[in-house]
């Protein structure tokens, strides 16, 4: 097979794009194969362009999860420090954005959907709550507030609570 071009963007999860002399492109997106072939009187530049775009708007459905402090295990715990981890469910409902999550007026990190954020905090009380948001996180969502001993691991969730319209922490 003669290829027009090939090119390689793994930084944004197009693995391969490929197109034959015969009018096929192929795209590998992830663990897809899209294949397209170019038929009757449509120029092959305006059919790349509607595939490039809807690609486009694929990736940019995808969010991803940012940890803003030094990552933590949850198997080698300091005996000074408390671990925790708040992980992100699947939701369909602001799927395509992250929402910010605060510990005691820190920025710990942005939760994309099925992120998750570990981190090591000093035992004491704690305060996890999820930063505003417009049509994501409301302003008055309660925060969790409990105290935390070294030496132990905490998990919390963040999911869609419909009854409020937001997001919303929950304990384990």
């Amino acid at each position: 097979m003669d290829s027009t071009f090939s090119k390689e963007l793994i930084f944004v999860g197009i693995k391969k794009i490929f197109c034959d002399s015969f009018g096929t492109l192929t795209v590998r997106v992830f663990n897809y194969t899209v294949t397209y072939c170019f038929k009757g009187d449509r120029s092959m530049a305006k059919s790349l362009g509607c595939l490039l775009a809807a690609s486009v708007l694929f990736l940019a459905s995808c969010t991803g999860t940012q940890q803003f402090v030094p990552k933590a295990s949850v198997y080698k715990t300091s005996d000074e420090k408390a671990v925790i981890t708040v992980e992100r469910k699947y939701s369909r409902r602001g799927g395509m954005r992250q929402v910010t999550l605060v510990d005691s007026g820190n920025a710990v990190g942005e939760l994309g959907n099925c992120g998750k954020l570990t981190w090591e905090r000093p035992a004491g009380s704690m305060k996890l709550t999820l930063k505003p948001s417009f049509g994501m996180v409301k302003d008055d969502v309660p925060p969790v507030e409990e105290s935390v001993a070294p030496g132990k691991v905490y998990r919390y969730y963040v999911v869609w609570d419909a009854k409020v319209n937001s997001f919303a922490i929950l304990n384990e």
